[in-house]
């Protein structure tokens, strides 16, 4: 795990990003766009699911991130399963996840859809667009009110 903490007014809390994606391209990319958004945030990274459930599981309710940003494509244990334990735990089903995958499979997008994901984004290889997915976020989450 690694996290990356960034600075917040005081007594505002951060917004609260949980990634979790094996590629360290795709991280520091996603990290880098993430630095973009207004306000203050704290995004911490997991490169596999069974260490995203393991913080899950052992974090008080008051740490839950306000977000989940995660691949659909890991290894081991994959995004749909990860996305599935999340929807099924009553503390865990109002967080927000939002898969962002290479993947582009009609199937697989329907699949997260139905396990509850906020969004599918399938990673666009043009990194002004990949920066535009990232930022779109931004106002994805605003729109919910955070």
């Amino acid at each position: 795990m690694t996290s990356n903490q960034l600075t917040e007014p005081a007594g505002i809390k951060p917004f609260e990003i949980l990634v979790v994606d094996d590629s360290p391209e795709d991280l520091r990319l996603i990290r880098d766009a993430f630095s973009q958004w207004k306000g203050s945030r704290r995004v911490q990274v997991f490169l596999n699911g069974i260490e995203a459930l393991d913080h899950f599981k052992n974090s008080p309710a008051d740490t839950l991130p306000d977000l989940v940003l995660l691949d659909w494509n890991l290894p081991g244990i994959r995004g749909e399963q990860v996305l599935e334990r999340l929807k099924d735990d009553k503390r865990l089903c109002n967080i927000p996840v939002v898969i962002f995958t290479s993947s582009s499979s009609p199937a697989d997008r329907l699949r997260a859809t139905q396990l509850g994901a906020a969004r599918f984004i399938t990673k666009p290889l043009d990194i002004d667009e990949f920066f535009n997915s990232i930022a779109d976020l931004e106002d994805f989450v605003n729109a919910r009110g955070r």
